[in-house]
């Protein structure tokens, strides 16, 4: 049974994730957010990491989609506005010729769309926001909305 304290940790968690979350990036190029160049300085405690910002200056094409509300996890129009825009570049430029970059601005009720499966199961946000899982549509123990996601294509 979740009792009250439960239920505040949670709120308090997902509030702070927040805060950190309305700076990630998502980009065509998932393994370039994790890597970091050597001679990048590490943040002193506290600070943002926005050296995801620094990753935009390369591209040629860059466009930031709002995702304001979670929302249904059928229902993932977001990412599908995205993936489209990823790939009219692709149909509009010759290979090789451009980077696109596509930014998600997650924020509000729609958080618990950039956490991991764990945290989802550790903190029961499918039932704490009333998300379905797809396959059994009971309260998702893991994030619904990554799972079947458009593919990024990578640029070459």
């Amino acid at each position: 049974m979740t009792t009250e304290n439960d239920r505040s940790s949670r709120r308090e968690f997902v509030s702070n994730v927040g805060r950190l979350a309305s700076v990630a990036a998502l980009t065509a190029y998932p393994a370039a957010l994790s890597a970091m160049a050597p001679d990048e300085k590490q943040n002193a405690p506290g600070d943002f990491d926005l050296s995801w910002i620094q990753k935009l200056a390369g591209a040629t094409d860059r466009a930031v989609f709002d995702w304001p509300t979670l929302g249904d996890a059928s229902d993932q129009i977001v990412l599908q506005i995205t993936q489209r825009y990823l790939d009219n570049c692709a149909a509009a430029y010759p290979a090789g010729s451009y980077k696109a970059i596509a930014v998600l601005n997650i924020r509000t009720t729609a958080i618990p769309a950039a956490m991991t499966d764990a945290a989802w199961a550790r903190y029961s946000l499918g039932v704490e926001y009333n998300a379905k899982d797809p396959d059994t549509q009971e309260p998702a123990v893991r994030n619904p909305f990554w799972r079947g996601r458009p593919r990024p294509r990578r640029i070459r």
